[in-house]
């Protein structure tokens, strides 16, 4: 995220179609690595999730499914 930061600072000082170049794959990656990050931390919750259910925690496993249940409000 720090790279990708100084890559739009220089961008937003220097606009030109290189520094243009370099923030667009500075930004890239960081969604990417974003992506991977929540799909890891998603896999863990559900892990967590099943392993409440199986050891019958089910006070864990209400608190859990509701985190995963909430209605975003818009």
């Amino acid at each position: 995220m720090s790279q990708k930061n100084e890559a739009r600072k220089k961008y937003l000082q220097v606009k030109n179609i290189a520094t243009r170049e370099i923030y667009e794959m500075k930004t890239t990656e960081a969604n990417r690595i974003c992506r991977e990050k929540k799909i890891i931390w998603t896999n863990n919750k559900i892990r967590q999730i099943e392993e409440a259910s199986n050891k019958s925690d089910s006070k864990k496993f209400v608190k859990e499914v509701k985190f995963f249940n909430k209605q975003k409000s818009v």
